[in-house]
């Protein structure tokens, strides 16, 4: 067994093993479900102050520090493995590529470009799922390397090779649907690379190009889009003690609130809303299950909170009857908020290593094919909270250098 297989065993095992922590879904509870076998951390999370909620989801590493320090014998464990480090060094002058791209893409994409330039050089790249080519452009220009840049949307393909004409560099569009078998001459590229390709689409690259590429560099994202009950892809993830399905796939996902003052006190009326309405509903309908609701209109949450229990019983086939009770209802839905915000804190300081499992799921497959593999924080989670690269690298084979020199 490798060491990475190894890592992921412990890893899975471990959180397995944890899951009542981290499976539940916060907004959907009333009381923590493993209170009674971790009262004192129960105790602790219900004696935090409103601000230092706030403080901890507004960043999840204040959320993993203050969990550890509630949970040090597991997170001994969980923190046996980590990803390599990367600090890359970032050009903050201006450059006519940039133009139209977003600062923190922009930084990412050299932060990405950096850390492939550490591999052997090569002639051919094929960037996946690149758009308008945007890091298929920085690629060809700083490694001096032809690329394939590939992309279902064909007006992104054509924009993109507009603009890369202005600069004449070496890159060609394809526009092909990466969950279908791509062409043999794309795939037939040295690297293969992608920045935050989707869920499926990058599990789609890994199988397509591992066993093919000498080298793939890929920065994986949204892990659930796409994602079948079970769609882990090696042996050692395969059986291991831990599977995750689509839903579970989008925990590490579940980033902190940003935004102005205004969208917190939205988002906080929407949720408070919500809550305070479903006592009702399942009281009215004797009903305990939580039931859904569609997006609200901004406008809604302007109005009298009576307007809103009319729209949201309307949507499912009630007449809301209670108006005198609404304040009581509300009371209740702001102290259901609070307990589902702080049970929150306990999915954000986990969630970082459920997606360590999922990296090394792709890590361990590319070493069950024969490539030398390694997982990189090829920039600070401030840039990218998806700022994990997994890179596999074929070892050397003098009986394939006839292909290679075609």
């Amino acid at each position: 067994m490798t060491a990475l297989a190894h890592s992921l065993q412990i890893l899975a095992t471990t959180l397995q093993q944890h899951r009542y922590l981290w499976e539940p879904e916060p907004f959907l509870l009333r009381e923590a479900p493993w209170g009674a076998r971790e009262p004192a951390m129960q105790d602790a999370l219900l004696s935090l102050s409103q601000a230092e909620v706030d403080a901890m989801l507004s960043d999840s590493c204040h959320s993993e520090t203050w969990l550890a320090h509630q949970l040090p014998s597991l997170f001994e464990v969980l923190r046996q493995w980590q990803p390599m480090s990367f600090t890359p060094q970032f050009d903050h002058q201006h450059d006519a590529m940039s133009i139209g791209i977003g600062g923190r893409k922009w930084l990412q994409i050299q932060a990405f470009h950096q850390v492939t330039q550490h591999l052997p050089a090569v002639l051919t790249c094929t960037d996946w799922c690149g758009g308008k080519g945007y890091l298929a452009a920085y690629l060809a220009s700083h490694q001096g390397c032809q690329v394939d840049c590939i992309d279902i949307d064909q007006t992104l393909c054509e924009e993109g090779a507009q603009r890369v004409d202005q600069y004449d560099l070496p890159v060609a569009f394809h526009r092909c649907d990466a969950l279908q078998p791509v062409a043999n001459d794309v795939l037939a590229n040295e690297r293969h690379v992608a920045l935050h390709a989707c869920g499926e689409l990058h599990r789609s690259l890994w199988q397509q190009t591992i066993g093919v590429a000498e080298q793939v560099c890929i920065s994986p994202c949204c892990y659930h889009l796409g994602a079948s009950d079970i769609c882990q892809l090696s042996e050692a993830a395969k059986q291991s003690d831990l599977q995750l399905n689509a839903k579970e796939l989008r925990i590490p996902l579940l980033e902190t609130v940003t935004g102005g003052q205004q969208a917190l006190r939205n988002r906080r009326t929407e949720q408070i809303w919500r809550l305070a309405y479903d006592r009702w509903r399942a009281e009215a309908t004797d009903d305990p299950q939580y039931r859904p609701l569609r997006s609200v209109s901004k406008s809604l949450l302007k109005q009298d909170p009576r307007q809103f229990f009319e729209w949201a019983a309307t949507l499912h086939g009630l007449v809301f009857d209670a108006e005198d009770q609404v304040e009581l209802y509300l009371i209740q839905g702001e102290r259901d908020f609070a307990m589902s915000e702080r049970l929150g804190i306990i999915r954000q300081g986990l969630k970082r290593y459920l997606e360590y499992f999922v990296v090394l799921d792709l890590a361990c497959y590319a070493e069950e094919c024969g490539y030398r593999t390694n997982i990189v924080a090829f920039c600070d989670k401030s840039l990218t909270p998806r700022n994990l690269a997994v890179i596999a690298q074929r070892p050397f084979d003098p009986s394939r250098l006839p292909r290679l020199l075609q």
